[in-house]
């Protein structure tokens, strides 16, 4: 809820643009896409019922400011995972590892212990 929030004056022109940034509020996919049907325009879609297999973000964790890197049993992340094991699991050594069904949600980069976060997201295909 609320993961829509207007584009600040930094974003020049397109300041008050409603958009989606999960690295400052996660996504939650709420099932009836609240946030579509309160659209004034056409720019989101209720898609079909496979718009939870969506990646809206790409999520990469930093190693060196990871705690579990550190051999440091933390967690917090994969628990925090709404999708679950198949999108973040720990390895072997308690390491978070972002899998195949990963939507970029967000939610992870909000659970993560350290400040700032040691998780982070940025567009799909893209990365950082």
């Amino acid at each position: 809820m609320h993961a829509i929030q207007p584009l600040g004056t930094q974003a020049g022109l397109a300041a008050g643009t409603p958009a989606l940034d999960v690295n400052i509020t996660a996504c939650v996919m709420c099932a009836d896409m609240p946030c579509a049907a309160a659209c004034p325009t056409d720019a989101l879609d209720v898609p079909d019922e496979s718009w939870r297999g969506t990646r809206i973000a790409a999520i990469d964790i930093d190693e060196d400011r990871c705690i579990a890197f550190r051999d440091v049993q933390c967690g917090v992340c994969a628990r925090a995972c709404p999708v679950g094991s198949d999108a973040l699991s720990l390895d072997g050594g308690g390491r978070p590892v972002i899998g195949n069904a990963c939507t970029g949600c967000g939610t992870c980069i909000g659970a993560c212990v350290t400040s700032p976060s040691s998780i982070s997201a940025h567009p799909p295909g893209r990365r950082q």
